[in-house]
C-alpha cells in the first residue's frame, strides 16, 4: 500500500488594514506559535508545503492588533480569507 503526502501551496492576496484596506508590509504571519513567513508588497505571503487541516493563523505587526484565525486548509480552499486588523 502507498501513502500519498498531500502538500499545498497557498497565497493570501491581501492582508489588510483599516477603512482603506491597503496592505501592511513587513508583517509576520504565525501559524500555530511558529513564524512562517513575512508579509511583502501590498500585504501578500505564501504559504508553502501545507498539510490539510486546522491551524491557527496569527499576524503581528507594529502599532496594529489583528484577531487569531482559524483556518482549515483543504485541497478545495487555494487561497485563504485575506486578515483584516482590529486595531
Amino acid at each position: 500500500m502507498r501513502y500519498i503526502n498531500l502538500r499545498f501551496t497557498y497565497l493570501l492576496t491581501y492582508l489588510a488594514f483599516g477603512v482603506q484596506g491597503s496592505g501592511v508590509v513587513g508583517a509576520h504571519i504565525v501559524i500555530d506559535g511558529r513564524h512562517v513567513a513575512t508579509t511583502q508588497q501590498q500585504g501578500t505571503y505564501h504559504l508553502d508545503s501545507m498539510k490539510p487541516g486546522s491551524y491557527q493563523l496569527s499576524v503581528e505587526a507594529p502599532r496594529m492588533t489583528f484577531d487569531v484565525v482559524v483556518v482549515k486548509v483543504t485541497p478545495n480552499t487555494p487561497q485563504l480569507p485575506s486578515i483584516i486588523a482590529s486595531t
